[in-house]
């Protein structure tokens, strides 16, 4: 074996550090071929040869790499390149002239792209890249698969959170041109899945900010059920082996809903809220209901059901749903926490899930939760053979749900488990990214018996009569089982959750109170701001232009975003229980911020905005912070009384 160069000792040893994963995926590839070759250029710098369809191609300049780079990089125009994608590594040059030009205050984040892991390796072996990827702000998305480039991108939003999603408004594309050209299709590809995965992280943040109150009351008026019923912590790996069959209401359903009946009692069957009625009308009884959304048009879902099927099928529902939901449904419930701040925020462990945005997503972590293995999929289409069948036969509440959304989305295809390609559209489309993630995550077998639909990465495909044979042949005493493992909390613990959930109302008050201050603070300044530019008879842009300066006008602006800092860093409880209800709000805005440099070359008409926005910022945050405050008092009022009532009830 070759021994290995310095520079690969060092890149490699930085990268197992801050990128493990690649890492592994590098010392996968073979040592440098005659494929690839890297030498040094007149300049001394680095420049690398290739051989790709049939000829040599060569990557950056023999004489000097790096002008050549810093020639590139001067031709383009990058008003505001927060969050910068390289497209094509080469040597590097790019990247580093990049980072040369640019002001480490100009940008944001950093993200290469490089298709090719044996040039990215070539390049490692012969040149030190530690300061790059020793860099947090610098990310690698590497020898991906083109079928995944939605998925990685979309994890990648997630695991770097706001502080990179407030850049998806300032992005920039740098192409190496000799890779691009040679990789069109993959990198035309990349920029799709990029465009789709940035949209829809915008549009989550662009509701309005009131929305994002709902969570927070539903909860709070659903704490009865949170306090004193069973949670799903309790059931965490009771079911070890066991199979699970999730079934949901993609229209391949109706080829095989009836094949269900025989695996009763041989696996632990969950559906979405969608489904229930369906299997119930095919004499199929379900062990659990999955319910998550916010909306009252999930309640259809359970209305009008048998309260002796009510008795026997847990809800296992997220208590953001509407405790209209909860009532309607009845007492046979237990509580499955999302990985949201506000749960973290509540003093209770109940089982707590990274789940995905449908119920369906939620389903499918619950068995795993429960230690399910295999898990068997079912009607799980994530796609639909035409606008007027989008979901099984029986499911006209979700059908004609999604038959108002279709029009507001792009319809386009993907790979399909049976046919080439199948149709489906943005929503359905994140749930299937949430299924590979899931499917990827998952160390036991997941089948895929939908026996239609859009194929889920790392899924076996079958029929459900041959899943079913192969792995639920058995019969299991699982509605035993269920009942054993979810018990009631005791009433001295309920009264002691009771308690604890006061004490932090309480100090959680009196955070908000600082909020709303720091929120009038803010105000008062831009006031005065306001106050001035009218002794001074600013009334027209020419009459701003003309008598206030930059410097006037940054001083006013870094006060103002100090002030702003202030509200959204000051304390824990920001995060632990603000940041969920003004996320939106929050993101949506910084998103504005930061795209400001875009929209104005002259910085005084960029500050003039941003106090304008300022006044907004404030003042929203401090409508939505008293809202939460008025919210806090009722459930405190809830707690007073629901207490009252429970020792009355041991006194009598």
């Amino acid at each position: 074996m070759a021994q290995k160069s310095a520079e690969w000792q060092k890149n490699i040893r930085t990268l197992k550090k801050m990128h493990a994963p690649l890492s592994q995926l590098l010392n996968q590839i073979p040592d440098s071929t005659s494929r690839v070759r890297c030498s040094r250029s007149k300049s001394g710098a680095a420049t690398m040869e290739i051989e790709a369809l049939g000829r040599t191609h060569v990557l950056h300049s023999r004489y000097d790499p790096e002008k050549e780079a810093k020639d590139i990089l001067g031709k383009l125009s990058l008003p505001n390149p927060m969050l910068t994608f390289f497209y094509g590594f080469g040597c590097g040059h790019l990247v580093r002239q990049f980072k040369k030009v640019i002001p480490a205050d100009k940008w944001g984040f950093i993200v290469i792209v490089e298709k090719d892991l044996e040039f990215l390796k070539a390049a490692f072996e012969f040149e030190d890249f530690s300061d790059l990827l020793d860099d947090s702000r610098v990310i690698w998305l590497c020898g991906l698969e083109k079928e995944r480039l939605s998925l990685e991108i979309t994890q990648m939003m997630r695991d770097q959170g706001t502080q990179l999603q407030v850049y998806l408004k300032a992005m920039a594309i740098i192409e190496h041109p000799i890779l691009c050209r040679l990789e069109n299709e993959y990198y035309a590809a990349f920029t799709r899945s990029l465009q789709y995965s940035a949209q829809q992280t915008i549009i989550t943040y662009g509701n309005d900010p009131k929305d994002s109150l709902e969570g927070l009351i539903n909860i709070l008026g659903n704490l009865r059920n949170i306090v004193e019923k069973p949670g799903l912590i309790q059931a965490k790996d009771r079911f070890k082996g066991i199979p699970g069959i999730l079934v949901s209401t993609g229209p391949s359903l109706d080829k095989n809903i009836d094949q269900l009946k025989d695996a009763e009692e041989k696996g632990v069957i969950i559906c979405a809220d969608s489904a229930f009625k369906v299997l119930l009308d095919h004499g199929i009884t379900p062990h659990i209901v999955a319910t998550l959304e916010r909306v009252s048009e999930t309640i259809p879902y359970v209305k009008g059901i048998n309260q002796r099927i009510k008795d026997e099928v847990w809800l296992a529902a997220c208590p953001v749903v509407l405790p209209e939901f909860y009532e309607t449904y009845g007492e046979n419930s237990f509580v499955v926490f999302r990985e949201f701040a506000h749960f973290k925020w509540l003093p209770f462990k109940k089982g707590t899930l990274l789940t995905g945005p449908s119920c369906s997503n939620m389903a499918f972590e619950i068995l795993e939760f429960f230690g399910c293995n295999p898990i068997i999929l079912v009607g799980q289409d994530c796609s639909f053979p035409s606008t007027e069948k989008t979901h099984a036969q029986g499911a006209d509440e979700a059908a004609n749900w999604t038959k108002r959304d279709l029009p507001k989305f792009t319809h386009f295809q993907v790979k399909g488990n049976y046919q080439e390609n199948v149709l489906t559209y943005g929503p359905l489309y994140q749930f299937l990214q949430f299924f590979n993630k899931d499917v990827s995550e998952y160390k036991g077998a997941c089948i895929n018996a939908t026996e239609g639909g859009a194929y889920i990465l790392g899924t076996e495909v079958m029929t459900l009569k041959e899943a079913l044979e192969k792995n639920a042949a058995k019969k299991i005493p699982i509605s035993k089982l269920i009942r054993e493992v979810l018990s009631t909390p005791k009433r001295f613990e309920i009264m002691d959750a009771y308690g604890q959930f006061s004490g932090v109302i309480k100090k959680t008050q009196a955070y908000l109170t600082r909020v709303i201050q720091s929120c009038k603070f803010g105000v008062e300044g831009i006031d005065a701001f306001e106050q001035e530019m009218s002794k001074r008879e600013i009334k027209t842009p020419e009459d701003f232009l003309q008598k206030m300066t930059e410097e006037e006008l940054f001083k006013i602006v870094r006060s103002l975003a100090t002030r702003r800092a202030e509200v959204l860093t000051k304390d824990p409880l920001f995060y632990l229980f603000m940041m969920h209800i003004v996320q939106s709000y929050v993101v949506s805005k910084e998103m504005e911020f930061n795209e400001l440099p875009s929209l104005f070359t002259d910085r005084r008409k960029q500050f003039l905005r941003m106090i304008r926005m300022h006044r907004e910022w404030f003042e929203t945050i401090s409508q939505l912070t008293n809202i939460s405050s008025e919210t806090l008092a009722k459930a405190a009022a809830f707690i007073e009384n629901r207490v009252d009532t429970l020792r009355q009830e041991v006194r009598v």
